[in-house]
């Protein structure tokens, strides 16, 4: 159905898409792209060699693939994105980054490998990108904006743990098929998010998922909090359905304002009262234990341990 595979085109729509009286055209020198090119719009797609592309690395076909059978969304991608949930969002992420995007594994002077994960934006089209952004930061994914006057354009970095959990998210939303594909194609940039995915998270790192929502550990004076921040109200309302979904009605879920979003809130009674959220908090709070230098943090940190597993 062409319904499917909407979120993959809308990747391709907001970067490589090329203009083709109306139907949607892709002009590359990437083998992967005229191979994944039929298979998002099943139907008939024109295709011809376009010319030989030579540069340093070497030479290569250039193909010219028009899907006739399809009208362009490109002008009208962005307001398909806006209506995106979770799922459909990581989705558009992938040929998002494949088709303009860098993943980048950069060594660091300890010798650890620092991720980075980085979309450049033609000046402008950034202000289209700005509520796809708004969408990333409000599934908890922290970006930095860096305003490059000499390339007119704004560089979009992920770094750190914020690169492993969007590629850890990219990857499992992505279709069986797509990543069966990728795989075979050896695509130098799904194999650095495949790494970065499988990267363990600095220290620091305190996120569980709870009914499938990742869920920030908040360390308060001598408790914890659950927290999830979106800038949707549609997003807020989906979490607590999926919570009410999973443990009933019956449970305390809270939210605040933040700012223009707003917190998802599990807060510490309903913690020790649920046992597999305890059972993943108490985890949580294990690993933070043996990261901390600081006495007083892991004085902290005991107590708060010590009362959660003992509660009834």
């Amino acid at each position: 159905e062409k319904k499917v595979l909407t979120p993959e085109q809308m990747g391709f729509a907001k970067t490589d898409e090329g203009d083709g009286k109306g139907k949607p055209v892709m002009i590359t020198a990437h083998l992967w792209q005229a191979v994944l090119w039929p298979l998002l719009y099943p139907g008939e797609v024109y295709v011809n060699i376009n010319g030989i592309d030579v540069n340093k690395s070497g030479v290569k076909i250039k193909w010219y693939l028009v899907a006739n059978s399809y009208s362009s969304l490109k002008e009208r991608a962005l307001d398909i994105i806006k209506e995106f949930k979770d799922e459909e969002l990581m989705r558009f992420m992938v040929t998002a980054i494949l088709g303009d995007g860098t993943v980048r594994l950069m060594r660091q002077r300890n010798g650890r490998p620092k991720p980075i994960i980085k979309l450049s934006i033609g000046g402008a089209k950034f202000e289209e990108w700005k509520p796809i952004l708004s969408m990333l930061r409000g599934l908890g994914i922290n970006l930095r904006e860096i305003n490059d006057e000499s390339k007119g354009e704004v560089q979009v970095l992920i770094r750190y743990n914020a690169a492993i959990d969007l590629a850890r998210r990219i990857i499992n939303n992505t279709p069986l098929i797509m990543r069966a594909l990728f795989d075979v194609l050896n695509i130098d940039k799904w194999n650095r998010l495949k790494q970065i995915a499988n990267m363990t998270p600095r220290r620091g790192s305190s996120q569980v998922e709870v009914a499938g929502i990742r869920f920030s550990v908040d360390i308060l004076k001598n408790r914890v909090e659950l927290r999830t921040v979106r800038c949707s109200e549609t997003k807020i309302n989906e979490i607590i359905e999926q919570l009410n979904h999973v443990y009933g009605e019956g449970i305390d879920i809270r939210k605040r304002r933040a700012g223009k979003c707003a917190k998802v809130i599990i807060p510490w009674d309903e913690i020790k009262a649920r046992n597999d959220i305890k059972e993943k908090v108490v985890q949580k709070l294990n690993e933070m234990l043996n990261n901390v230098n600081s006495d007083d943090k892991k004085e902290q940190l005991t107590k708060i341990l010590t009362e959660l597993i003992n509660a009834p």
